[in-house]
Order: C-alpha cells, then sequence, then structure tokens
C-alpha cells in the first residue's frame, strides 16, 4: 500500500510536470508567434505633402535644372490616384498611397512628372496625335527614372509600381503605354 501512494503521488507530480512544461512550451511558441508577426507587419505607405516635397527636392537637384525653372509642386488630399504636371507645377494625390508602396515607386512617379516639366511637356505639344502623345510619356518614362536614380532611389524597386497597376486592374493604355510594357522598359535598368 505504501509502494502504491508514493508511486501516485509520482505520478501526479510527474503529470504536474509534463502539464506544465507543455502550457510553458505553448506559452513560449505563442509568444514567438505574436512576436514574429509584429516584427513582420509592415504599415500601409502613406503618401504626405512632407514626403512628396522631399521627393521632388531630391529628384529636382538631380535633374540639373536651374532653381529659378523649378515649378511648384502640390499635395491634394483626396482619394484620387493620380499624379500631373502642367505648365505651373506639379500635383500629387495622397490616393497614391493606394498603389504605391515605397519611396522608390514615388519617386519614379514624381520623376515622371518632373520629366514632362523639364522635356517642356506641359507648354504645349505639336500635334494631338495619340503615338506623338505616347512617345512623350515613353520619353518621360526614360529622363524620369534616369532622375529617379540619380537621386539615390531604386528604379528596380519603383518599377514594381506598373505591375501594381496591372493587378489592380487599373485602366490600361491611354495616352500612356501599357503598365507591363513600361515595367519592362525598366527592367532593362535592373539588368
Amino acid at each position: 500500500m505504501h509502494y502504491y501512494r508514493s508511486t501516485t503521488k509520482a505520478l501526479k507530480a510527474w503529470g504536474c510536470i509534463i502539464i506544465s512544461t507543455v502550457l510553458a512550451i505553448n506559452c513560449l511558441l505563442f509568444f514567438i508567434l505574436t512576436v514574429k508577426s509584429i516584427v513582420s507587419y509592415v504599415p500601409p505607405y502613406v503618401v504626405t505633402e512632407a514626403k512628396v516635397k522631399e521627393i521632388y527636392e531630391k529628384l529636382w537637384k538631380a535633374s540639373g535644372e536651374d532653381e529659378a525653372l523649378k515649378l511648384p509642386i502640390s499635395v491634394i488630399d483626396e482619394d484620387v490616384v493620380n499624379a500631373y504636371a502642367y505648365a505651373g507645377g506639379m500635383v500629387v494625390f495622397t490616393g497614391m498611397a493606394q498603389v504605391i508602396h515605397n519611396d522608390d515607386e514615388l519617386a519614379l512617379v514624381i520623376g515622371h512628372e518632373l520629366a514632362h516639366i523639364t522635356l517642356s511637356h506641359v507648354y504645349g505639344v505639336e500635334g494631338t496625335a495619340e503615338d506623338v502623345i505616347r512617345h512623350h510619356e515613353g520619353l518621360a518614362d526614360k529622363l524620369g527614372s534616369w532622375y529617379t536614380m540619380k537621386a539615390g532611389y531604386d528604379v528596380c524597386k519603383g518599377r514594381e509600381f506598373f505591375k501594381t497597376l496591372q493587378t489592380l486592374g487599373t485602366p490600361d493604355g491611354g495616352s500612356h503605354p501599357k503598365h507591363l510594357w513600361r515595367h519592362a522598359q525598366l527592367d532593362l535598368s535592373c539588368s
């Protein structure tokens, strides 16, 4: 009987130890997974006026253009996925955050619009034929990517913007070349 009691007590003690160990391991795994998910969490990209102006300044310096010719840039807080250049400056909508994931992508967009300004596309186009406009868009892509690289941004990361546009099903073409064609053209810089 004495042997039975001590065996029962030992089994109970071992059972408590095993249950405690399993609980401790589960807690440790939960902690590790929680920390891993917190560390791997990537907050959404936010397009702010300060960020846009900071990138614009870097790109302007990279362009080598005269400061006296620099046009103002405006940031409009609207849920619109667009940016454009015109004779009075440049406009970037905060809604671009829906399709932009990092500074490299935003720099590529701003660089493209800056190229329209430095190439004088904003002062009128000789002819309005779609092929002329598309040609200007292609030139702005090339020069804009040059400004982007020269300012220290990664064009290879920036070009992913075009894949995002394609994936989200945003209108393809129009006055601009097709999204995947533009991505492929910049692929030449990344090879």
